[in-house]
């Protein structure tokens, strides 16, 4: 009878110290909260702090890559990648813009010349992939 209760005591302690264990992870864990704003956007709370995320993306359109694109371009290349407009831009399936210079043409005879410079950016939150200026 004695083993008995010093066992019940022993497994008392432990389911104790579990529960103890498990209120503290709970409590001490970092709470996640997401609002939706509007039909457009949702606001998430972590760690207390506001983060307002578009339902698009943070570069929902190509206006907006073109646009991210040269100002990453400018202080790499310069100047010369203003002479690269109009830059096209096309969204992949896996929601990569990629942004790209058009090649000036020559007026004799009709042919490009040159490289230009190409940006990946993610869609969902502006991430810089890849940049790049061909030779």
């Amino acid at each position: 009878m004695r083993v008995n209760k010093r066992f019940a005591i022993f497994i008392s302690l432990i389911l104790g110290l579990v529960f103890i264990a498990g209120v503290t992870i709970y409590v001490f864990t970092p709470k996640s909260q997401t609002q939706t704003i509007n039909e457009n956007a949702t606001q998430k709370i972590v760690n207390g702090k506001l983060s307002y995320k578009p339902k698009n993306g943070y570069v929902p359109n190509a206006e907006t890559a073109k646009s991210i694109a040269e100002a990453i371009w400018l202080p790499i290349y310069g100047d010369k990648v203003l002479h690269e407009k109009p830059y096209t831009a096309s969204l992949s399936a896996d929601n990569v813009w990629t942004v790209t210079g058009t090649l000036p043409k020559m007026t004799l005879p009709k042919m490009t010349f040159g490289v230009v410079a190409e940006i990946d950016i993610s869609k969902s939150d502006g991430t810089i992939l890849r940049v790049i200026h061909g030779k």
